[in-house]
């Protein structure tokens, strides 16, 4: 369960334990800018996952992610935190895909993918889908 809205250095009212009490992990939401100070707190308090956003700023947006930096982050956030890492904000393309290989478990594309649905289909998001993951079929 990702809420952005509950940070991590706060008390957060209980939300990691009702999580956890229903069998739900806490994902926080990371991102580049997010120095190891911050990192050892939301390794803390997380479980299941982290989610990295590939940039700041807000999701569904297509920006230019500079990949070099964000691989630079990604690893050191891997050395604070042993969890899987999930990237999103502005991934849509396969070759961006391919570029967060080594650096995180999973690519988060869902604007992207919401898109190609509303114009053009669900044979077209399956399509997509296989696209993206380097798949022929």
């Amino acid at each position: 369960l990702i809420v952005p809205d509950i940070p991590p250095e706060e008390d957060q009212e209980g939300y990691p334990a009702a999580c956890r009490a229903r069998g739900i992990h806490p994902v926080h939401v990371i991102s580049p800018n997010s120095d190891d100070g911050r990192l050892e707190t939301i390794r803390r308090v997380s479980s299941g996952l982290l989610y990295s956003t590939s940039r700041t700023g807000t999701t569904g947006k297509d920006v230019a992610i500079e990949f070099g930096s964000l691989g630079g982050f990604l690893d050191r956030a891997r050395k604070v935190c042993a969890l899987p890492l999930a990237v999103g904000f502005s991934i849509s393309r396969r070759e961006q895909v391919e570029a967060l290989r080594g650096h995180a478990e999973i690519a988060v594309v869902g604007s992207h993918l919401i898109r190609v649905y509303e114009k053009h289909g669900l044979s077209a998001l399956e399509r997509e889908v296989r696209n993206l993951m380097g798949s022929k079929a």
